[in-house]
């Protein structure tokens, strides 16, 4: 096995078309909803679950992908309140996200969508890799 321990969850959805990243106008809505319900098979506890997208200058591929990850338990008092934004339906992140982004400056972002306790999903943007920051993302 990899010697990562029992728990220890790391998946990817990918779309099946040819889209670039957080930056193509292309990019598909209902991934983010495809993604949570593969990471609710998986992880179990939804307050868990952290979704990623990386900025395109931190990603090895240039095909969009969706990490499914384990948020750090310790992360959700560190959230920096002026780049998060709280959405109903994950159909909204990528608005969402766009708008943080734009209002932030950023050129290349990434995006973490997490629940929180009463339901809704925040939404985070990052010019670093929120995978790094914030995840669970290697067990090395």
């Amino acid at each position: 096995m990899c010697g990562c321990p029992k728990g220890f969850i790391h998946g990817l959805v990918i779309p099946r078309a040819q889209i670039a990243g957080v930056e193509d106008p292309q990019r598909p809505d209902g991934i983010w909803r495809i993604a949570w319900d593969a990471a609710v098979k998986r992880i179990g506890d939804e307050t868990d679950i952290a979704l990623v997208v990386n900025p395109s200058g931190l990603r090895s591929q240039n095909q969009l992908h969706v990490h499914i990850v384990r948020l750090r338990s310790d992360i959700r008092r560190h959230f920096n309140e002026r780049r998060i934004a709280y959405v109903r339906s994950l159909d909204e992140v990528w608005r969402v996200a766009a708008k943080k982004a734009s209002a932030a400056n950023f050129g290349d972002y990434g995006v973490l969508v997490a629940r929180q306790r009463g339901g809704e999903f925040l939404v985070l943007v990052e010019e670093g890799s929120p995978e790094k920051l914030y995840t669970l993302w290697t067990c090395k």
